[in-house]
């Protein structure tokens, strides 16, 4: 809300701006100055607190420039500009993980309100700065964690589609269930044996018709066999793919792990730091006395 900052000339009605070299407030349309006790410095600290509450962070931050213009030292002015800056309505938020993933660190940098603060009031912006610091980590440990997740994902995507390949690639068997996947290697092991059996009962057999048919299983089953043995390779190869996939899905699952117990730890740090600032803080002290 914008009207927060009108001051009206008394001459001609028009809205003032502030001249913050001449420090003092400028009438673009008649010319007319005012200095800044023309008007209620609690009054412009109210409002800007006001705005801050509201999220206008636009106008707060300009009430407390105007503020910090007059007196640079200002506690309340350098704590509520920080605020502004970081889009946040109030210190209490600063313990609120949803807040944290929210601010514009990259506009953040408490070092201004550090250097300019009272020297009895630099250990509450230190304090603060590493509260910023800190949450900078988490925002960033929670990108992380999205970008692991994802690609943790896509790993498991690719492994299931390998592994259902490989399944396809098997030798299909009727049975009494439908048709089902014989592993090739299986499949080329049973045909061999068979193919043995039959070799035998050929020579060493004197019926003849036992040794056509035998002769005929030779046939057969070498062949089968021998289709059997060529899979293997296929089979080799796919096992090998899902193995080295495996280890590549456990090592993401390690690393999302990793970063979700960064989060936890991140998100302690912060809130430790937040109850000794509640220690110093003139409006949270009380309640946390309480």
């Amino acid at each position: 809300m914008a009207e927060l900052l009108k001051h009206l000339c008394s001459s001609c009605g028009g809205p003032l701006i502030i001249d913050t070299d001449a420090q003092l407030y400028r009438c673009p349309y008649c010319g007319v100055t005012y200095d800044y006790a023309y008007f209620d410095e609690e009054d412009a600290l109210s409002k800007g607190m006001t705005a801050l509450r509201r999220g206008e962070f636009r106008t707060a931050a300009e009430v407390f420039d105007f503020i910090l213009a007059k007196d640079p030292h200002d506690f309340l002015a350098l704590r509520g500009r920080l605020l502004a800056k970081a889009k946040v309505t109030g210190v209490k938020e600063l313990n609120k993980a949803d807040v944290l993933l929210q601010i514009p660190y990259d506009k953040v940098r408490a070092e201004a309100e550090l250097e300019a603060a009272a020297e009895e009031d630099k250990a509450y912006f230190t304090k603060l700065m590493t509260i910023f610091n800190l949450g900078e980590e988490y925002a960033q440990a929670d990108k992380d964690e999205k970008d692991a997740d994802l690609a943790k994902r896509r790993q498991a995507s690719h492994y299931d589609a390998v592994a259902a390949r490989r399944q396809e690639s098997g030798i299909p068997i009727r049975s009494e269930n439908g048709v089902t996947m014989m592993n090739p290697i299986v499949f080329a092991v049973i045909a061999w044996l068979v193919c043995a059996v039959c070799l035998v009962a050929a020579l060493v057999s004197k019926d003849e018709e036992l040794v056509t048919m035998a002769w005929g299983g030779v046939a057969v089953f070498g062949v089968s066999g021998l289709f059997g043995a060529l899979s293997v390779r296929r089979e080799r190869k796919y096992a090998n793919q899902i193995e080295g996939l495996g280890g590549e899905l456990e090592g993401a699952d390690r690393k999302l792990s990793d970063i979700r117990d960064k989060k936890i730890e991140l998100l302690k740090s912060v809130r430790k730091e937040y109850v000794e600032l509640r220690r110093i803080d003139p409006e949270l002290k009380s309640s946390f006395e309480k």
